[in-house]
């Protein structure tokens, strides 16, 4: 009999709460209110409320005005970096109602001025009137939106914390826009208590314009917003962006990527994010160890996402050296400890390729490649080296460039080296001591020995490298100086003073060249060949000396690079070995004049 009494109370007790309502959660978005604070900064109370929002990670918006922010720019700068909306007040709460439309731009740009100075944020302001007043005249000339109110917590007039407290409570709404003053110290007070509650609630605080955009409704300029009423769209909160990263060569390469579809701004040095902040584009490399900020934002004044941060913490690892001697390969890294990896078959050196021991035998035509790092290590920079067929060594010269051929063969003859370190900088300029010089080797380094100076170049030193080159340059007409007595050796050289150069060369050597080429026909760009140079490109051009480009063109005035100057040397000096005198046409022989022929006697009839 027990047993059945307590059975029947406990289905009682179980239809009793199956009847009791169930509480029905608000969806996201479906609680959102804008707070905002009016005549601020103030040195003590506005840094309380920042406090405060920050401890609760609550965004609200200051309609700040231009005579306190000029006074406290400080506070200005931590309002933005903080994510709240800074907007304008105008500069000295004057009733624009009362003033000319003149008056009211100088208010607001004013104020603009001031904000943009303090924090970086971009004068494209909020702007709230001030007492709300606000007529025709006042909205044409405002250049922004008019912000109103729909909530006013009178806590001006009050200047009790309980009351500013309950009005925010009892009296906010999905959409609505509340009033407060950041220069009470009551306000502050009872505004964080409201804040707490409301949050407790459900409700999301948003600034003023994330409340319209997560509506999906735009603000015109000139027009009054007292509300931003719920019409059933949310787009959301902007998302933390996500960062990523990969080893790449010298560093990491990262990637953002922002959910939201908002733009991303990121730094690498700490610094605040602003205007001038970079914005995203796509991944880039960066060193380690670094320190990666972003931020996706619509707009980064009140409407930022939360700061994302990645530390990337690899340790930096110094690119390989290779050498090449006796047919002998050596890879050295200075980072100690590293394992180094390396090819021989010309692909490209990862941590999956063979992992270096000792020195390797290498044959002629071999490009060895060698990369560092791994583990806790980035993996390093790529070195190559490239040990020709003619017995060079190159770090920037390899098989598949065009002019590969051409530089060995001029490198294996002694004419054209390096730079250092087995780079020729194949597309460094060439300058006009350089171009003599190359002359000079290529024809054995003429000039007698105890040579004396006929030149007169002022800026030629007998003791410098180039200063027989030039000489022997000059002294057979194959270079001129300047006007002012200059010879100018570390002036660049361009194309059609090559062909010139290179023409006098062979005319010295008693070749010359015949011009078959009409250079205004010839390139689409012929008709800005220097009138001098005319002869001397078409006859390189028709030797096959020189040539145009893909699309046409002869580029004249292009500065002649390392690599192409190699080139046109050695075809040059290959036409001179090559060199056969034609031979003169013969002389037709005369024509020989025809016997007449004799007329046969007559013979007399007896």
């Amino acid at each position: 009999m027990r047993g059945k009494r307590l059975l029947t109370l406990l289905l009682t007790l179980v239809l009793i709460i199956t009847m009791l309502p169930v509480p029905v959660q608000a969806a996201k978005g479906d609680k959102l209110v804008a707070l905002t604070f009016d005549d601020g900064p103030h040195r003590t109370y506005t840094k309380k409320l920042l406090d405060g929002l920050k401890a609760r990670g609550v965004k609200v918006t200051f309609f700040m005005l231009g005579e306190n922010a000029a006074a406290y720019p400080d506070l200005v700068q931590r309002a933005y970096d903080e994510g709240h909306e800074v907007a304008s007040h105008t500069y000295s709460h004057l009733n624009l109602n009362t003033v000319s439309a003149s008056t009211v731009r100088n208010e607001v740009s004013k104020t603009a001025n001031v904000l943009n100075n303090a924090a970086n944020l971009g004068t494209d302001l909020l702007v709230r009137p001030p007492y709300g007043n606000a007529n025709a005249t006042v909205l044409s000339a405002l250049g922004a939106p008019a912000i109103i109110w729909s909530v006013d917590t009178n806590d001006w007039q009050y200047k009790s914390a309980s009351h500013v407290s309950s009005h925010i409570i009892n009296n906010a709404y999905d959409g609505a826009i509340i009033l407060c003053h950041d220069i009470y110290s009551t306000t502050v007070t009872g505004a964080l208590s409201g804040i707490d509650a409301l949050l407790d609630r459900g409700y999301e605080f948003v600034t003023v314009s994330e409340l319209f955009r997560r509506r999906g409704m735009n603000m015109s300029d000139g027009v009054k917003y007292y509300k931003c009423s719920n019409n059933g769209t949310d787009i959301g909160s902007v998302a933390a962006p996500v960062i990523s990263y990969e080893q790449a060569e010298g560093g990491v390469r990262v990637t953002i990527a922002s959910s939201s579809g908002a733009p991303v701004y990121y730094n690498t040095d700490g610094s605040r994010f602003s205007q001038s902040s970079t914005k995203y584009t796509g991944s880039f490399v960066t060193k380690c160890p670094v320190q990666i900020n972003a931020v996706a934002a619509f707009q980064l004044n009140g409407g930022r996402s939360p700061v994302t941060t990645c530390k990337i913490e690899y340790l930096p690892c110094a690119t390989p050296k290779i050498t090449i001697e006796n047919d002998t390969a050596a890879i050295t890294c200075s980072t100690n400890g590293v394992p180094v990896y390396y090819t021989l078959d010309g692909s490209k050196a990862t941590v999956s390729s063979n992992v270096y021991s000792g020195p390797i035998s290498v044959e002629p035509g071999t490009t060895v490649r060698a990369v560092a790092g791994g583990g806790a290590y980035l993996v390093s920079g790529e070195a190559r080296l490239h040990y020709s067929e003619k017995g060079n060594l190159f770090s920037d010269v390899f098989p598949h460039n065009w002019y590969y051929d051409e530089i060995d063969e001029l490198a294996a003859r002694g004419i054209m080296a390096g730079v250092g370190n087995n780079a020729f900088d194949p597309g460094g300029t060439t300058t006009r001591k350089m171009v003599v010089a190359l002359l000079y080797r290529s024809c054995g380094e003429p000039l007698e020995e105890g040579w004396e100076r006929t030149n007169t170049f002022t800026d030629i030193d007998d003791n410098s490298w180039y200063a027989e080159a030039v000489e022997w340059a000059y002294r057979n007409g194959i270079v001129n100086g300047y006007k002012d007595d200059t010879f100018r050796p570390d002036k660049a050289i361009n194309r059609e003073q090559m062909t010139s150069i290179c023409i006098k060369y062979l005319e010295w050597k008693g070749i010359y060249l015949i011009n078959d080429t009409d250079c205004r026909e010839r390139f689409l760009d012929g008709n800005i060949i220097s009138e001098w140079a005319q002869d001397s490109v078409g006859k390189m051009v028709t030797a096959g000396i020189m040539v145009g480009d893909a699309d046409g063109n002869f580029n004249p005035s292009a500065s002649a690079q390392r690599a192409h100057t190699g080139v046109v040397l050695l075809r040059v000096l290959n036409l001179e070995e090559n060199w056969v005198e034609p031979e003169a046409p013969v002389e037709p022989e005369a024509p020989v004049e025809p016997e007449i022929p004799v007329e046969p006697e007559t013979l007399e009839v007896m």
